[in-house]
């Protein structure tokens, strides 16, 4: 999106078993996508971000990813994951409750 260009240059240091090749692979693709101002724990766009003002909820679209060895080979794996967030807070619901309690229960 940027039209910039990167170059990535790689060394070979020592030989890695496949578990340490995963970790690290994971661990510069979190990188780079930490300098793209993602969110670490997963892709969540907060341009894209859906409000629900009647229940009182966000909703985050967005993906995670993990790069793992199958078959031979390394792949990408790329999930669909969404956040579901609260707008209101902890007081606020529990005034909503004891509200809601003293209408219909309480005397």
């Amino acid at each position: 999106p940027s039209g910039r260009t990167m170059q990535i240059r790689l060394v070979l240091v020592q030989m890695m078993k496949i578990k340490e090749c995963i970790e690290l692979l994971n661990i510069i693709f979190r990188a780079m996508l930490s300098k793209l101002k993602r969110n670490r724990e997963g892709i969540y766009d907060p341009q894209k971000i859906i409000q629900l003002p009647k229940h009182k909820l966000e909703l985050w679209p967005g993906y995670v990813t993990s790069i793992n060895y199958m078959d031979g080979g390394f792949m990408l794996q790329t999930s669909v994951s969404h956040k579901v967030i609260r707008t209101d807070s902890v007081l606020e619901y529990m005034t909503e409750v004891c509200r809601a309690c003293q209408d219909n229960f309480c005397a």
